[in-house]
């Protein structure tokens, strides 16, 4: 995979996290549980991003980066899947974990 559309990708994946972020905030039925999850979730993909803009080629750096945020989306999406949200909540959690988990596959 070419690092452009690696930034393509996690790109996309950061504004999936962003819409997960202002629907949860707007769904009084979310967990803390999942509400814990995505904040975490946010604040690595902030730490990440710099070193994904400035990434010049893969590395095995950046690719237990993604590893690691895909173990992050899997755990909002066992949140999500383990209470009651509104679909559109359950859509952009489901949003978030399939394009990261498309970026691992894709590096891999």
């Amino acid at each position: 995979m070419q690092v452009n559309e690696i930034k393509q990708r996690f790109h996309r994946f950061e504004q999936c996290v962003e819409q997960a972020m202002r629907t949860c905030e707007h769904d009084a039925s979310v967990s803390p549980q999942l509400a814990g999850s995505l904040r975490e979730l946010d604040r690595e993909v902030h730490q990440v991003h710099d070193m994904v803009l400035n990434a010049q080629q893969e590395s095995e750096q950046l690719m237990q980066c993604i590893d690691h945020l895909e173990e992050m989306g899997d755990e909002a999406k066992r949140a999500c899947q383990s209470s009651t949200v509104s679909p559109d909540t359950r859509d952009s959690v489901l949003d978030l974990h399939k394009e990261i988990s498309t970026l691992k596959r894709q590096l891999h």
